[in-house]
């Protein structure tokens, strides 16, 4: 368990003060500082309890606090102060969000037992983040796996969206990219609900009836419906509503975006490369496909995804065939045909790109049943 804390104080007689009383119960560290517990934070952390001294004479306490909240948001944070006026102790709360206000002097065993509170709430804090974690990628993973056994097309599909959107990611310097690509991955999955003839029209750009239309338009209401439920997913699922009418012209904040331009900005990378997927099934070259996109309004990101797109088009590093067996498959690998065991379950489709989790799961079906082997993958090369 973690039983780290950073006590952090400008006065040095009162940090040694803490060390000799704290030092046989706890982890202590100590800074003199706000920058200096910013740095301790970022070189040794994680910390399950931070103290900070109210008045400081380079950073405030309080500001210390709230960019402790931002750096270290699973951190519980205390303030220890001298200046018990109600005024402090609101900021403090409301700016800092910490967990106890301890007034100076502080008896040494009432500093340990709020250590000890606070340690408590860390360690569950903790407990519920790695229960979540688990329990979304396992959710996540059953949504993909659903997507694939029912419909090859749609996963190949998704897996193609899901690369473009992720390559927009890096290229733009996007932080938050596992939502934006989970959103992509999971975009179609409503999609799985109707009938093939009319989705695969619809993917090649081809005129539709209009109960046909009304039909696709369904489609990211009902995977939204779906997502919504599940814990963490809920933004997710608003880009993946969105995806084919992304919100209008305003400017998004990328640098510290709030819940309104994240899903925003993943709407628009998806509109984006569904867009671009559509266009290049179409005949279209990757050129001709981004001078199309760059007529439509939006914001200055948009702009900035297309132009990213175009880039990304331009790649001059390729993939070669080749035909390979299940031992021989390697993590960044590219399925070039579906992945199937003897009996004709699939696996993976065509166009997944493989990570040591798909081979671990087609080496289990690999012992039990067997697969087809040869294995059709493209292999990067950069000749």
């Amino acid at each position: 368990m973690n039983k780290r804390v950073l006590l952090v104080d400008d006065e040095q007689r009162v940090l040694d003060g803490f060390r000799r009383n704290l030092r046989r119960q706890f982890d202590v560290v100590t800074a003199n500082s706000g920058q200096e517990g910013l740095a301790q934070i970022e070189s040794a952390g994680p910390f399950a309890v931070v103290v900070s001294d109210y008045r400081m004479a380079e950073m405030h306490g309080v500001d210390f606090l709230s960019r402790v909240a931002e750096a270290a948001p699973n951190t519980v944070r205390m303030m220890l102060t001298g200046q018990a006026d109600m005024q402090a102790t609101i900021a403090a709360i409301n700016d800092g969000r910490i967990f106890r206000f301890l007034t100076k002097p502080c008896p040494p065993e009432a500093l340990a037992a709020a250590l000890r509170e606070g340690i408590d709430q860390y360690r569950l804090i903790e407990a519920e983040r790695e229960l979540l974690e688990k329990t979304l990628r396992q959710t996540v993973q059953v949504l993909i796996d659903i997507i694939g056994l029912i419909d090859a097309d749609t996963h190949r599909h998704s897996v193609r969206i899901s690369q473009r959107v992720s390559g927009l990611c890096d290229a733009l310097g996007l932080e938050r990219s596992w939502e934006y690509t989970l959103a992509a991955t999971l975009s179609q999955l409503g999609a799985i609900a109707l009938p093939s003839v009319v989705v695969d029209r619809f993917r090649r750009g081809e005129a539709l009836g209009k109960a046909d239309q009304k039909m696709m338009n369904t489609h990211p209401q009902s995977a939204h419906n779906l997502l919504v439920r599940i814990p963490r997913l809920e933004r997710v699922a608003q880009m993946v509503l969105l995806q084919n009418e992304p919100p209008g012209t305003r400017p998004l904040n990328t640098d510290d975006p709030g819940d309104e331009d994240i899903v925003a900005i993943g709407a628009h990378l998806l509109d984006v490369s569904l867009r671009y997927e559509k266009m290049l099934a179409q005949g279209l070259t990757p050129a001709d496909a981004v001078v199309r996109l760059r007529d439509g309004s939006g914001p200055p990101f948009r702009v900035a995804a297309v132009n990213a797109l175009d880039e990304l088009g331009r790649d001059t590093a390729r993939y070669v065939h080749r035909e390979l067996s299940l031992t021989d498959l390697e993590p960044g690998m590219l399925l070039d045909a579906d992945l199937k065991t003897l009996a004709g379950l699939m696996l993976l489709a065509t166009g997944t790109e493989l990570t040591a989790a798909h081979l671990e799961r087609a080496s289990r079906f690999a012992a039990h049943g067997g697969v087809e082997e040869p294995i059709d993958v493209l292999v990067h090369t950069t000749d």
